[in-house]
């Protein structure tokens, strides 16, 4: 099992005094810190490059993704589109789980909006007041306050009394 992957360059270095013939494949390891075996192969292949690697190729192209990204930036709807939805609208060959994968490995996560509390301009003006009164207070002010979603905007924040403090 290979467990590291040598720079062209180190492997450059260790190609060029194997065919200096000063050093032995031992001295050469000592000083390039590459093991023998690793000299031995790149001595028969006389080159500094990696072998090709083998392996499945990817099922989505570059492109294909590029047109998976453009569709769900399209608009809000299709930025909600399911997997199956987007193999459908793109004809695409491929398993949802390939979408899926594709769109995270894009940045893009799944996650459930949540809606935001509306604050008509009456409930705006009595936040900026609020935070116009109190933007004087330091950090040990702030620590006998409580704040909770369970109010509305008008009684959200109360002051602790000094029993609770």
């Amino acid at each position: 099992m290979k467990t590291c992957e040598w720079t062209p360059k180190r492997r450059s270095r260790a190609l060029g005094l194997i065919k200096g013939g000063r050093h032995s494949l031992s001295e050469i390891s000592q000083i390039t810190n590459i093991p023998k075996g690793t000299l031995g192969d790149l001595k028969k292949r006389d080159t500094p490059l990696s072998k090709a690697r083998t392996g499945r190729p990817h099922k989505l192209s570059e492109r294909a993704k590029r047109a998976i990204e453009r569709l769900i930036r399209q608009s809000y709807k299709t930025r909600r589109l399911s997997a199956k939805s987007i193999i459908q609208n793109l004809q695409l060959e491929v398993c949802e789980s390939t979408i899926k994968l594709a769109l995270k490995d894009m940045g893009y996560r799944h996650c459930i909006a949540r809606r935001q509390a509306y604050l008509n301009k009456k409930n705006r003006k009595r936040c900026l007041q609020f935070a116009r009164r109190h933007r004087h207070l330091t950090v040990e002010d702030w620590k006998s306050y409580i704040f909770t979603d369970e109010m509305g905007v008008k009684a959200g924040i109360e002051k602790v009394s000094q029993d609770w403090v």
